[in-house]
């Protein structure tokens, strides 16, 4: 796994950890469509979350929300489309999250 790969996974691993200690259930996570992949899907107080997860190491390239765009955003709307249908998740509310988590470190300090 390469260390882009890497720091996503460990993002996710602590925002799914977090979730889960704040009372929500973590119903699936990394669920793929053709489309498009939805990091984490929760469920609390009878509404479904689809959760975006974004990790940096800095800000130098922006805030990590910053890059759910709106083409991001119409992705994650067909996915979730695609999860409620299969999963048949239709009497819930459902909202759309952003976590972000920013890695900080000194590098090359030795």
């Amino acid at each position: 796994m390469d260390n882009l790969r890497r720091i996503g996974a460990v993002g996710e691993d602590y925002a799914s950890a977090m979730l889960a200690c704040s009372g929500y259930e973590i119903v699936e996570r990394n669920f793929r469509t053709k489309i498009g992949e939805i990091d984490i899907v929760a469920l609390k107080d009878n509404c479904l979350h689809f959760i975006e997860v974004k990790s940096r190491r800095g800000v130098r390239c922006g805030l990590p929300a910053e890059a759910v765009d709106n083409r991001k955003q119409r992705t994650l709307r067909l996915v979730a489309e695609a999860f409620i249908k299969s999963r048949r998740y239709y009497n819930f509310d459902c909202c759309f999250d952003v976590i972000e988590i920013e890695y900080n470190f000194i590098e090359n300090c030795f």
